[in-house]
């Protein structure tokens, strides 16, 4: 008799083996880890990444940078301005664009950026929601996006312990793209993604750590 399981979803001789162990609750970082999505910022691009994102300073930053002036997507956490106050900001084509100003810092739980409807939220963990409508900038580039830090000209920064993700869509225009959700293979935490079957590990040697396996 064929028995679904994890690795045998519909039983086994029936179809290929899933690519990881358990889907699990988040994968976190220690800030020596990151994930290179592969997919580079176009001006019809959607990102929406669920997760912790803590209110240390500096903050966990995610995204696609030319150089430190020059943005193509960057979306920060927390981040400090000199005076004791913490602010949540996307930055775009080289401005930063503010969504939220706190003296206390909140963490975040869910950040999404619409490039083609030129908008912007970010749901912090006390249940505020900030939105944003900008003009938009020029909003392209050649450096993949990296998640849990930003991609900037090709080396990985601002990688920042106790960040966890537990998911991440990204669409061109209509098409969905990838569809990360954490995963667990072996010990090592990774991200499947649901669109191209591919599994996507932690770009440095260092494992992401994966949280609790799901049911």
């Amino acid at each position: 008799m064929n028995i679904p399981t994890r690795q045998h979803p519909l039983g086994a001789g029936h179809g290929a083996p899933l690519p990881y162990d358990a889907l699990v609750e988040y994968v976190e970082s220690t800030g020596a880890q990151y994930v290179d999505t592969g997919i580079a910022p176009t001006p019809t691009l959607s990102l929406d990444c669920s997760g912790y994102f803590p209110n240390t300073v500096p903050g966990p930053r995610f995204g696609s940078r030319a150089s430190a002036a020059s943005e193509c997507i960057y979306v920060v956490g927390v981040t400090h301005d000199g005076s004791d106050v913490a602010r949540f900001s996307l930055g775009l084509g080289g401005t930063g664009v503010e969504l939220q100003r706190y003296a206390a810092p909140k963490p975040l739980r869910r950040f999404i950026l619409d490039a083609a409807a030129k908008s912007a939220s970010l749901a912090y963990a006390d249940g505020t929601i900030g939105a944003l409508s900008f003009v938009q900038q020029a909003f392209a580039g050649t450096y993949p996006i990296y998640l849990l830090a930003v991609n900037l000209a090709g080396t990985a920064s601002y990688s920042i312990t106790g960040t966890m993700l537990s998911a991440c869509r990204i669409l061109d225009g209509s098409t969905l793209v990838r569809d990360l959700v954490p995963c667990r293979v072996g010990t090592a935490g990774a991200l499947y993604d649901r669109v191209s079957g591919a599994v996507f590990r932690s770009a440095t040697s260092t494992d992401l750590i994966p949280g609790p396996d799901l049911p």
